[in-house]
């Protein structure tokens, strides 16, 4: 099926069905901006978080306007989490080139920069390669009858969850291996820092024990 502006409508509305899907604001979509999908989500989908994979989005992006300078500034505008590093950034890509900036301010920042997604969504991703790990990971499957693969995939799944359960009863924390790293290593470098540097009102501000207390926030 070619893919267009009622394919997708007839795709998404078949996934709907298919999900029971009714909360539309808890769902976020990531995709390329391929021909009729950004219509056919807000159709379908209206509410849903809808992003941009970042990785496609630059695909587009390098054909117009190339340059090493321009590709690591661009990432680092979509990495960016607040909007004054947004900002700063895009004003360096203004910096490089215009047309370029002109290019990226056309496109929703709430669709290709994590500062700009919804904070209810509990994932920061930005691009969508993890869909063809999938793809890599069911392997032989994909060239089952469709009875067959459905079973294959289901068998891959329990393993994978098993596993990984076996792998969260040897965690020794609530947290995430990666994040626990994180906090453990700003709570080292947040030892070396003494005091704050300034007064106000006559009282010194003593960050240290702000930061110390504010890691496992971070």
């Amino acid at each position: 099926m070619e893919e267009s502006r009622d394919s997708w409508i007839w795709f998404l509305v078949k996934l709907r069905d298919a999900l029971s899907i009714d909360d539309l604001y808890s769902w976020t979509f990531m995709s390329d901006r391929q021909k009729g999908i950004v219509e056919a989500v807000s159709c379908c989908m209206p509410g849903a978080n809808h992003r941009f994979c970042l990785r496609h989005l630059y695909s587009n992006f390098k054909k117009l306007f190339k340059g090493k300078e321009l590709k690591d500034v661009v990432w680092v505008v979509g990495k960016s989490y607040t909007q004054t590093d947004f900002v700063r950034y895009m004003e360096v890509i203004k910096s490089i080139s215009r047309d370029a900036f002109e290019w990226l301010s056309r496109i929703p920042p709430d669709t290709w920069s994590k500062h700009g997604f919804d904070p209810l969504v509990k994932s920061n991703d930005i691009i969508n390669n993890w869909t063809e790990s999938f793809n890599a990971w069911i392997g032989e499957a994909r060239a089952m009858p469709i009875v067959e693969m459905l079973k294959d995939i289901r068998k891959r799944w329990m393993q994978k969850i098993y596993y990984r359960h076996k792998a969260s009863i040897a965690l020794r924390s609530d947290l995430l291996p990666k994040v626990q790293a994180i906090i453990d290593k700003r709570s080292r470098e947040a030892r070396a820092i003494k005091k704050a540097i300034g007064r106000k009102q006559g009282k010194s501000s003593d960050f240290a024990q702000f930061w110390r207390q504010s890691v496992i926030w971070a």
